[in-house]
């Protein structure tokens, strides 16, 4: 088991075993690397393999339970499969999907109180997302949506200390601007984010050497929710968030 190495540097094995998608393994060395109360920097490609750890103890859980509310509708209106039944599935999920976003929150909570504004925006970030996929799932979802709010609020005053292109903070504001359309049902307010992120990083798209690949891709993920709302219709094509 991988989680059995002693590995003398705790950023290689994160690295190695997310590489390797094991991802239990990854956040058992992730808390192993956070609990070293001296460090107060994390390096972006640390970072990266806490979001891709974070992201795969939730992300089938979510589709899941999406998968299972369009099922439950369907079926109702067919007399299908049992509600309970749906219901019970859906329970399972939404309890995973809690106890990923305890682990991200515990993560975010550890990295806020780092002096790298990298790490601050990040932080506040994650948070931000992982009480939005809480509210998501749940019934009685006010506690979360408040947090996320507070959360994105928080990430956005700080990362206004970032470059306009940076890959964190368009990518906050593409979250961000999902949380408003999707949680707040405050559509003007997610265009405006939207809006005001694209406009301020826009640069021609061709010049390759203005703007990080990275940075291009999370634009265009915002054109693409910005063509998508404003459309106003009851298209089933899905927001895109998650960067």
């Amino acid at each position: 088991m991988a989680s059995n190495v002693q590995w003398s540097n705790l950023a290689d094995g994160i690295d190695i075993t997310d590489q390797a998608f094991r991802s239990s393994d990854t956040c058992t060395l992730i808390e192993d690397y956070l609990s070293d109360k001296t460090l107060d920097d994390v390096p972006e490609n640390v970072r990266n393999c806490m979001s891709s750890c974070c992201k795969n103890n939730v992300s089938q859980y979510r589709n899941g339970v999406r998968t299972l509310d369009a099922l439950s509708r369907r079926e109702e209106y067919k007399g299908g499969i049992a509600p309970e039944v749906i219901e019970q599935i859906r329970g399972d999920c939404v309890e995973k999907i809690l106890d990923g976003v305890a682990f991200a929150c515990r993560i975010a909570e550890r990295l806020a109180h780092m002096s790298s504004l990298e790490v601050k925006v990040f932080a506040h970030k994650m948070k931000g997302d992982y009480n939005r996929y809480a509210a998501e799932v749940l019934v009685s979802s006010e506690k979360y949506v408040e947090i996320s709010r507070n959360a994105y609020t928080d990430a956005e005053e700080l990362a206004k200390n970032l470059s306009p292109q940076h890959t964190l903070r368009l990518g906050l504001a593409l979250n961000s601007s999902v949380f408003y359309y999707e949680i707040m049902n405050n559509s003007m307010k997610a265009m405006q984010v939207a809006k005001d992120a694209f406009a301020q990083a826009h640069v021609d798209m061709e010049d390759e050497d203005m703007i990080n690949p990275d940075s291009a891709n999370i634009l265009q993920l915002i054109k693409d929710n910005m063509d998508l709302w404003g459309r106003k219709d009851d298209s089933d094509e899905s927001t895109t968030d998650d960067v």
